[in-house]
């Protein structure tokens, strides 16, 4: 009877450990989980808050830097541009188309480096003769 008594109590004690080790890892790995869906939602809200930020900073681009007066800028900085040119061409001796060609690359020139980020430095337009070769930037 005590041999009977020793077996069903070592048996219950195997089950009793198996079931805490289940449970064990069960809450470990519950623990896990909840840490990385925590982890994932302050990714998200980071995510969410710097597409903001992006929309907000496209927004103020497009007011700043494509609207109309800043078109117009563009527009009237472009035909002075080529006008300067045409006349500098003209001065040289130049023939009216040579002069109509010069005056484009002056503005072609020009509205490149409008598209250029504003780290890179701007040409002085008029330094140069008509028929010298165009700069390289730096």
């Amino acid at each position: 009877m005590l041999i009977k008594l020793a077996d069903s109590s070592l048996v219950s004690g195997a089950i009793i450990a198996v079931l805490a080790s289940w449970l064990t890892t069960r809450n470990r790995n519950r623990q896990d989980q909840q840490e990385e869906i925590g982890a994932l939602r302050v990714q998200a809200d980071a995510m969410t808050v710097a597409v903001v930020e992006l929309q907000g900073a496209a927004a103020a681009n497009h007011l700043l830097w494509e609207g109309p007066a800043e078109r117009a800028r563009s527009f009237l900085l472009a035909t002075l541009a080529f006008f300067g040119g045409a006349a500098q061409a003209r001065i040289a001796g130049g023939t009216d188309v040579q002069s109509g060609q010069v005056g484009m690359g002056q503005a072609a020139e020009l509205l490149s480096w409008e598209r250029r980020p504003a780290s890179r430095p701007r040409p002085l337009y008029g330094n140069r003769s008509p028929g010298s070769p165009p700069r390289r930037p730096r």
